[in-house]
């Protein structure tokens, strides 16, 4: 991984101008999501293996896993190093390190592209228990998808952001919210993703359930999660219809998949026509969503799903 060195602090203060100036913003601007295209990039390594079984509408998927096939035919030292063929790291050279901090709340981040400057898009990756910031733009572990996510955003003219987060609870909530109100004054009405893994699915939940913060969500990604079953009692949150990706191992045994299914099972029980994607890994295990998404086809759909 290449990391810039330099180490940038954003002060954010928040007074009544700014307020009254970011209004005036969200008036002008907007980025329309059809206006984002994620081209191809590395699709044939990336793509799904063998599909199991699907629902006619595409909304519950089993995909097959296998180690020998997943692992170590896409490492050249399994779990640690891709295959050279699978990274791309021209990427690396608009990556930096950097920290935010405002009324008490710090949070430092890694950013691919220029948090300073407008971009049609956020991608955000919120790490779990035992990650770090640097686990998001790890270009090497998990077969090179990392890699591939941050070099998909970019070139749709994105920024990908990947906090360290000091808890996955209100602390942690406060982070990300931070960094996503400092996204929009300067992308004012632009989409946030946000990609929560293991118990980053706390922080997942909040967001969606966020009033101030839900209406920017372009769409969620909970990866190996603790439950969120909580977003699907909201009715609020239900109503917002933020597309959801809930991708799962069946062999996770630090984190059932169960929740996972519990979730999907109640939103569409909530609303049956609600934006939901559950994609079960067969006999995966808990750092096999981040190994197996298909990124490109996943922000497609939540890009298609948001849009109806």
């Amino acid at each position: 991984m290449r990391l810039a060195t330099a180490l940038l602090i954003l002060c954010a203060l928040v007074s009544a101008s700014d307020a009254a100036s970011r209004k005036a913003a969200d008036a002008k601007k907007t980025t329309d999501p059809k206006k984002i295209t994620f081209a191809p990039f590395k699709d044939e390594l990336f793509q799904y293996p063998k599909v199991l079984s699907e629902t006619p509408d595409g909304s519950r998927v089993v995909i097959d896993f296998s180690r020998q096939r997943d692992v170590d035919g896409r490492d050249s030292h399994p779990e640690t190093q891709a295959d050279a063929d699978r990274v791309s790291l021209d990427v690396d050279k608009k990556q930096s390190d950097l920290k935010l901090s405002d009324a008490g709340v710090e949070v430092s981040f890694v950013s691919v592209g220029d948090f300073t400057k407008p971009a049609k898009f956020a991608f955000i990756f919120v790490h779990g228990a035992n990650g770090d910031r640097y686990q998001g733009v790890s270009d090497e572990t998990f077969g090179g998808n990392f890699n591939r996510l941050k070099n998909l955003v970019v070139n749709a003219g994105g920024i990908y952001l990947s906090p360290g987060m000091r808890n996955q609870t209100s602390i942690g909530t406060a982070q990300a919210k931070l960094l996503i109100t400092e996204f929009e004054k300067r992308s004012p009405g632009a989409p946030v993703y946000v990609a929560c893994a293991s118990n980053g699915g706390k922080i997942c939940a909040r967001l969606l359930e966020d009033a101030s913060i839900a209406p920017v969500l372009g769409g969620v990604v909970l990866l190996g999660s603790t439950s969120a079953t909580s977003i699907a009692r909201n009715g609020e949150a239900v109503a917002r219809r933020v597309p959801i990706v809930v991708a799962h191992g069946t062999g996770d045994y630090i984190v059932s998949w169960f929740g996972a299914s519990r979730l999907y099972k109640e939103l569409r029980a909530k609303d049956p026509a609600y934006p939901v994607r559950l994609l079960l890994f067969q006999t995966g295990k808990h750092g096999t969503p981040m190994r197996m998404i298909d990124w490109r086809a996943e922000l497609n759909w939540m890009l298609a799903a948001k849009g109806k």
